[in-house]
């Protein structure tokens, strides 16, 4: 399965694919990784969060037409030999990112939790069926955006949130990713929340376990396995 996050820059795609990905790990599958990002910071946290994971980087400085076929190869090879393989696509909505996106089995979105960023969700529904028409079906099996940063004590943002969600013509996960301290700490202690035994930290790795397994029981019920891992090819 392929399971790929895409959107702006700086709304925490690459630190949802990480982390689903670790905890993929942790929960026995077999997973690949693939960084397309054209900043590949996420090769870097992986490599040092858990080297055991397949990761394979697409370098930044390529043509597209050779981005292209180095990710096409690339998935190529990881879906063969992994249960799960996460995708970081490049930010932004790009013909790079949209190569990516048009082979995946379920796309997550995750956007910052503010009025501006709700509002450019529109851009990337847009851009989804876009991906769909090119296609000419649903070829990704479902689409979920993910509300991230949430700063609990803006209540008035919290309850614009709560009237305009419903409205958007893509599922939304109910669970909401909070804007806590410890996850900038985990980048730079090179692992997730969800690994932290700190105290401070059980608030972030709560809510991406909620998250997780949300997304698991909606769309990817094979994430839940208990599976023992495999060797990867």
């Amino acid at each position: 399965m392929l399971i790929v996050t895409a959107g702006k820059g700086g709304a925490g795609k690459t630190t949802t694919a990480v982390t689903f990905a670790v905890m993929a790990y942790d929960s026995g599958k077999r997973v690949g990784f693939l960084d397309a990002d054209n900043q590949n910071s996420a090769s870097e946290w992986l490599q040092e969060a858990e080297p055991a994971i397949t990761l394979r980087t697409v370098p930044w400085d390529l043509e597209l037409k050779q981005k292209i076929r180095l990710i096409d190869r690339e998935l190529k090879t990881l879906l063969a030999h992994h249960d799960v393989v996460f995708a970081d696509a490049a930010g932004g909505f790009s013909d790079e990112s949209l190569s990516l996106i048009l082979q995946a089995q379920l796309l997550l979105i995750p956007f910052e939790a503010n009025l501006l960023d709700l509002r450019t969700t529109a851009k990337a529904i847009d851009f989804l069926k876009k991906a769909r028409r090119i296609n000419n079906s649903r070829r990704y099996r479902q689409a979920c955006l993910i509300v991230n940063k949430l700063d609990t004590r803006r209540t008035r943002t919290i309850a614009e949130l709560d009237r305009l969600v419903p409205n958007l013509s893509e599922p939304v996960a109910e669970t909401r990713i909070r804007f806590l301290n410890p996850l900038p700490e985990a980048v730079k202690q090179s692992t997730v929340v969800s690994r932290g035994k700190q105290r401070r930290w059980q608030g972030a790795a709560t809510d991406f376990r909620r998250l997780y397994h949300e997304i698991a029981e909606r769309f990817a019920p094979d994430l839940l396995s208990s599976e023992r891992h495999g060797r990867a090819a």
